[in-house]
């Protein structure tokens, strides 16, 4: 085999791995992780349907710092438990610390070791992860 078929293969094979690697890391993707705009929506509308469109407005002066904007909109949306006045005051938390809406939505089991000395337990925070999937398919 010439050279360039040679490294024609390689390359052909290197990126079909990449693209391998890629799919089958959708499947293991967090369901937190996969969250989008329509994600928030369905919950504004379940939380508040009569009221879905003035908690969109609310949820949107959240600014984006670059965690993504969805999963930081959702853990302000779990966080207010349908109060638009706690809405508003979680929002304003997120503008100052993204961190404090998403540890206290996603992890609030974990989030009690982090005032100790304790390492968090895997089954704390598997726990943690399955009660916030529980409520994002409510």
């Amino acid at each position: 085999m010439a050279t360039t078929e040679i490294l024609y293969n390689l390359f052909f094979l290197a990126t079909f791995a990449v693209l391998i690697a890629g799919f089958v890391s959708l499947f293991r993707t967090p369901v937190l992780l996969r969250t989008n705009r329509w994600t928030v929506k369905g919950k504004v509308r379940t939380t508040w349907p009569n009221q879905a469109e003035l908690a969109l407005a609310e949820l949107d002066r959240y600014n984006d710092h670059g965690i993504g904007r969805a999963r930081v909109q959702l853990a302000i949306l779990k966080m207010s438990q349908g109060s638009l006045e706690e809405l508003r005051r979680w929002v304003e938390i997120a503008n100052t610390d993204w961190r404090d809406p998403l540890s206290c939505a996603e992890y609030p089991e974990e989030a009690e070791y982090s005032s100790t000395s304790e390492s968090v337990p895997a089954k704390v925070r598997a726990r943690d992860r399955q009660r916030y999937i529980e409520w994002l398919r409510e």
